[in-house]
């Protein structure tokens, strides 16, 4: 009988051995796939932000050219610049005669970019300097 309760006994051992191996496996495999989850969601997150800068930076880049173009054309600075993608201000940072630095502002989809150009306009507008910002 002794050999009998010792099988017994060892058998289950064994099955709280399984019992506890299946939950530890089950647990890691759990741990994995959360920590995938969260780290494609932080990659998708990097990706959305990178494409919102990318949209105000093309709005500000587009401002500033609508603003050199009128500066060529009329030596004027507007306020403001209204494109497709959307409305920029416009701030005249220094002008002495023929040389202007110029900033344009543009916020899109959350995200704020600044633009500051210095230009000299003798005949044509030439950019002197290029700085962006933010």
């Amino acid at each position: 009988m002794k050999s009998a309760l010792t099988k017994s006994a060892k058998a289950k051992a064994n099955g709280y051995i399984a019992i506890t191996s299946m939950l530890v496996v089950t647990a890691v495999v759990i741990s994995v796939g959360v920590l995938a989850t969260f780290s494609s969601i932080g990659n998708a997150q990097m990706a959305l932000g990178g494409a919102q800068a990318n949209g105000a930076r093309s709005l500000a880049e587009s401002c500033m050219e609508d603003v050199l173009l009128k500066i060529n054309k009329t030596s004027t600075v507007p306020s403001s610049v209204s494109t497709p993608q959307g409305i920029c201000t416009v701030t005249t940072d220094a002008q002495a005669g023929s040389n202007y630095t110029v900033s344009v502002t543009a916020t899109k989809d959350g995200r704020t970019k600044k633009i500051t150009t210095s230009v000299s306009r003798i005949t044509n507008v030439s950019v002197t300097s290029w700085l962006e910002q933010n």
